[in-house]
Formats: structure tokens, sequence, C-alpha cells
């Protein structure tokens, strides 16, 4: 592999965690949210 394919291989294992990162934070907000109005 160069360097070239293994850089953008990074690139692309840096992209979908902070895109999995983003999904949890949304879905931790919602659930807190939800279980705030629920025991409100």
């Amino acid at each position: 592999m160069d360097t070239k394919s293994s850089l953008r291989a990074a690139v692309g294992c840096v992209a979908i965690s902070s895109n999995i990162l983003r999904l949890l934070r949304r879905n931790l907000q919602f659930l807190l949210a939800m279980t705030i109005f629920i025991f409100s």
C-alpha cells in the first residue's frame, strides 16, 4: 500500500468515526430529553 491510499483509508476511518460520534451525541440528547419529559 502506498502512502496515498493509506492516507485515504485513515481519512475515511476518521470521517466514519466522527459521523458515529455525532449520531451518538444526537441520540443521547434525544434520550435525555425523553427521560426528563417522562419523569417530570
